[in-house]
């Protein structure tokens, strides 16, 4: 035994191994330090702790043969204890890989029992009673306020405000809302902004048994203070009335004020009124505001997240009447200021994701923001939605389709969302599937134009051309064209389909369906117009036209092996 001990203290095996536990400690600091400014994958971190462990035993061996003075040769022994200690940390990582990246969020097909039993409320738009109408600005950002606070609750299911906007004229009872939305409960009210004062009048509703849980009014002084503390207030009671689980981290988040600037509060929600129109004036309007209510308060978080929003979605909305380019940038600082300023700003992360995704096509970047958008306020349905589209791009289609109907559940009604619904089922492969859910989309907004074109596209994909020719000339008629000119695109797709010869496109065809009339090169695809479709595709990579980023699309195996389709495949890091 003393000849042991005199052995371990020749080859300071205690030296090494406390020198060794030091460094290990500083690097297991260091990893947590920065899984998150870092975006570092918990199977990471985890292989990170694994070879730390298993690096001490190899210490060990390395100390017991080296550890003495004088010269040191590698034996056989030496080598097998080693080579059998890289072969069990080789095994663990294995098996943990696969564990862990089943455990991530994005690995369920769809949504657990758990999520299907969590109650779900809608806030009906309030009424604005205030003496001046041009105050209803007021009344909306009230409410869109209260849904973002109730949002930040995992416990709770919150539809998302573009369902419940349809709600302010005229409502039906309230169990008829219920059933439209599926949802538990109601909140309803009034807001009214006279001189200094501010008063808001509430009612919570059990829309299955068509029961008030109860009402209150809230009479204040008209400060930013006293306004956050009424949101917070009513996210906190709404909570508690629903029994729904709330962390401390939520309820932090909920009772922490993002301005006390009565003046840029206001701005912002002017800021949020506009942005909500879509429309050109209504973008510009909102920057506006949004860029008063940060020189008002340059803390205000939320402020720069609007700024974000608002420029994040003018190339989506507006394509060719603005540079998608200077507005992605723009985005993209607004993004990063207000989350210097904030990193729990769930809308924040998703503009951020946005720009990772659309402008940089960067796909892991994306991911974990809007992962971490998810994980911040669960009931955020842009933050599901958009990562839907992420995931379709990336070819993960199950994954796409239970986000896209997560975003569903959470707003119903929004054109946009059951657009995307759609539009994931038809990258799957299911075009029957899409286009039943396309002519549900076109029953809420029968005038919005892009759901006649892809719906085209699903019908030609289907074979069905004589749908097609009138969901083609829909589209055109709505961006302003002829029908006929549908109706001869299409004849080009029926042509290729039954002599697998492209045919030429007259030059009034191609006149008639010019930069105006948007995305087109998947028509010229399903018509094996190889140039027109090369043409087109590297338009829409040069204006970062959100179609680009669908190259795996079926339509585009004629172009596998084309260098030119390969490069844009490349540019937008989508190569095998």
């Amino acid at each position: 035994m003393s000849s042991f001990l005199s052995r371990l203290r020749e080859r300071k095996l205690a030296q090494w191994a406390l020198a060794y536990l030091a460094g290990a400690w500083l690097i297991f600091e260091a990893t947590e330090v920065l899984a998150g400014p870092w975006n570092l994958s918990p199977t990471f971190q985890r292989g990170v702790h694994l070879l730390l462990g298993i690096g001490f035993f190899i210490m060990l061996v390395l100390a017991w043969y080296h550890g003495e003075k004088g010269r040191q040769r590698v034996s056989g022994p030496e080598l097998l204890i080693v080579a059998g200690l890289l072969a069990v940390a080789g095994v663990i990582v294995t098996v943990i890989a696969p564990t862990e990246e089943a455990a991530t969020p994005h690995a369920s097909a769809g949504p657990t029992d758990s999520e299907r039993e969590l109650p779900a409320i809608a806030v009906l738009p309030f009424h604005n009673i205030s003496p001046d109408p041009g105050d209803a600005y007021f009344a909306d950002g009230m409410q869109e306020e209260i849904i973002t606070q109730l949002q930040k609750v995992s416990g709770i299911v919150v539809i998302s405000r573009t369902s419940t906007m349809r709600y302010r004229e005229d409502p039906p009872p309230a169990p008829e809302i219920a059933t439209q939305l599926g949802v538990d409960f109601i909140l309803e009210g009034s807001a009214r902004k006279a001189g200094e004062r501010v008063r808001l009048t509430v009612q919570l509703i059990d829309a299955g048994r068509d029961v008030h849980l109860w009402a209150d009014e809230y009479d204040r002084d008209l400060t930013a203070g006293d306004l956050f503390e009424i949101q917070s207030d009513l996210a906190l009671r709404i909570t508690g009335a629903l029994a729904a689980e709330i962390s401390p981290e939520e309820k932090a988040r909920i009772e922490a004020p993002p301005t006390l600037n009565l003046e840029a509060h206001d701005e912002y929600f002017r800021g949020r009124f506009e942005w909500n129109k879509r429309t050109p004036d209504g973008f510009s309007a909102a920057i506006g505001h949004f860029q008063r209510a940060t020189e008002l308060d340059p803390t205000f978080a939320l402020a720069y997240a609007g700024l974000a929003d608002a420029h994040v979605l003018m190339p989506v909305y507006l394509e060719e009447d603005v540079d998608s380019r200077a507005s992605y940038h723009a985005a993209e600082s607004a993004a990063q200021r207000a989350l210097s300023l904030d990193p729990t700003l769930a809308e924040a992360l998703v503009s951020l994701g946005g720009v990772r995704m659309r402008a940089h096509y960067d796909w892991v970047g994306a991911e974990a923001r809007f992962l971490r958008a998810i994980e911040l306020s669960p009931a955020y349905a842009t933050a599901h939605h958009w990562y839907s589209l992420a995931l379709s791009v990336l070819g993960r289609h199950e994954e796409a389709l239970a986000e896209a109907r997560r975003a569903l559940q959470m707003d119903p009604l929004s054109v946009v969302i059951n657009l995307n619904l759609a539009q994931n089922l038809r990258w799957a492969g299911d075009y029957e599937a899409a286009i039943t859910q396309y002519e549900r989309t076109l029953e809420l907004s029968p005038e919005f134009p892009p759901s006649w074109l892809w719906l085209a596209e699903s019908l030609l994909w289907a074979r069905r051309f004589d749908d097609a020719r009138h969901a083609l000339g829909r589209f055109f008629e709505l961006t302003g064209g002829a029908a006929e000119t549908g109706s001869r695109l299409v004849d080009l797709v029926v042509e290729y389909d039954r002599t697998g010869r492209p045919g030429l496109v007259p030059p009034d065809i191609e006149d008639a369906a010019g930069d105006r009339h948007g995305r087109l090169f998947d028509i010229y695809a399903l018509a094996g117009q190889r140039e027109k479709t090369l043409e087109w595709l590297e338009r829409a990579y040069e204006r970062r036209n959100s179609g680009i980023l669908f190259l795996k699309d079926p339509a585009y195996d004629f172009l596998r092996d084309d260098p030119r389709f390969i490069e844009l495949m490349r540019n937008v890091n989508l190569s095998p």
